[in-house]
């Protein structure tokens, strides 16, 4: 940037000023600068707009809320939490009839029924005429899916025939709900 000070007793004293490459060039940036500037206060007065528009839907949204809803449902679901390993584990115990009347030898005669859910397990008192109605009893419950195991026990005789115990084990899933 060239400055010169020419002066004539004439005219007095005048500044000539020649602006150069390096003038335009500062002249140029501190246009960007201020258009920028400029852009980005627009933007930010627009982004302004936006935050106290989404602030007056939020309001608008907490004034509907139902609090004694929102307390009844915690509630809810709090009550839901603590009887869900109940429900998981309920035990549905018509399907056991279900098993002991599909598995049950015509023959065979039941004189006492003991069940234990947290087991899974039937305890029965049988009463079967003759051997063959023995056997017949327990195949069918080993031939059973439902059925995890059987156990023949406590033989005796009497007029009715053979006394004897059976210990059948049931499948968990097949008794739940």
């Amino acid at each position: 940037m060239a400055i010169s000070f020419t002066g004539t007793k004439e005219t007095g004293n005048k500044i000539k000023f020649k602006p150069d490459k390096i003038f335009w060039a500062l002249l140029e940036v501190l246009v960007v600068l201020l258009l920028v500037f400029g852009g980005i206060k627009i933007y930010q007065s627009s982004l302004q707009k936006e935050i106290s528009n989404l602030e007056n839907e939020i309001a608008a949204l907490d004034a509907k809320r139902d609090s004694n809803l929102e307390n009844e449902m915690k509630s809810t679901i709090a009550s839901f939490e603590k009887i869900e390993p109940l429900l998981n584990s309920h035990i549905k115990a018509s399907k056991v009839f279900t098993i002991l009347e599909n598995d049950t030898y015509a023959d065979a005669q039941i004189s006492n029924f003991n069940f234990d859910a947290k087991e899974a397990t039937l305890t029965l008192s049988v009463t079967s005429p003759t051997a063959q109605a023995l056997a017949m009893q327990t195949s069918l419950f080993r031939a059973d899916s439902n059925v995890k195991a059987v156990e023949i026990g406590g033989f005796s005789f009497s007029e009715e025939g053979i006394n004897f115990q059976l210990k059948v084990t049931l499948d968990p899933n097949a008794i739940k709900y």
